[in-house]
């Protein structure tokens, strides 16, 4: 029998949630802790505690970002940023290194930027957190990966955390790259989760649905 990810709302229970408007989720898969999703009127958050190469930090949120972008091509392929120009996009970062909040601003043609970021990774094990926000032109478009460093916690995990417009659905191919990045990852493949029915009803608390053609609308 093919499982799903349950969610528990928490929001009444979360004095602060209440007065700051946001909702809370608790999600599960049979009894694992899977993570929590954080609503707000314009994002939501899904956070989740994550296993992490930290000295690979930089392609991971790379590599979320670009499971984003793929998920714009197939809800509007007609769109042009989907050529050559997806490349024009803007990375902010911050890390904390050495107690110390340290902020980069990375373009395409900003090689002695990218060349500064890179040397200073190459420092993880002082870093204790790094946020990456992408930032897309053409459509505006926002999404956000944050990682706290394993090292820093004393244990084998730690707290993954991504941030997205409540325009963009949880898909199928979301689930899947984080439960490739959970520290109860080995544990969640064997169950068989059937992650197509879990991104729509976690994409229903999002506020989107699927419609006749099959693609996630705003509700």
């Amino acid at each position: 029998m093919l499982e799903v990810v349950s969610y528990q709302d928490l929001t009444e229970s979360s004095e602060e949630s209440n007065e700051q408007g946001i909702k809370v989720f608790k999600l599960e898969v049979d009894d694992i802790p899977f993570g929590f999703l954080y609503l707000t009127d314009e994002s939501y958050t899904l956070a989740w505690d994550g296993l992490l190469d930290f000295k690979r930090v930089d392609d991971e949120a790379q590599s979320f970002f670009y499971t984003q972008l793929d998920q714009l091509k197939h809800s509007d392929p007609q769109r042009s940023f989907l050529g050559l120009p997806v490349k024009k996009f803007t990375t902010l970062i911050s890390l904390i290194i050495s107690d110390k909040l340290v902020k980069y601003t990375l373009r395409e043609k900003d090689q002695d930027q990218i060349d500064k970021f890179k040397n200073l990774l190459r420092q993880a094990n002082e870093i204790s957190f790094i946020r990456f926000d992408f930032l897309l032109r053409n459509p505006q478009f926002k999404c956000s990966f944050t990682a706290e460093n394993p090292h820093s916690t004393r244990y084998r995990d730690c707290e993954l955390a991504v941030m997205l417009p409540r325009s963009q659905a949880i898909t199928r191919s979301f689930l899947r790259w984080v439960i490739k990045r959970h520290a109860s990852s080995e544990e969640l493949r064997k169950h068989e989760i059937d992650l197509k029915s879990s991104g729509a009803e976690l994409s229903k608390l999002v506020g989107l649905y699927y419609n006749s053609a099959n693609q996630f609308v705003v509700g």
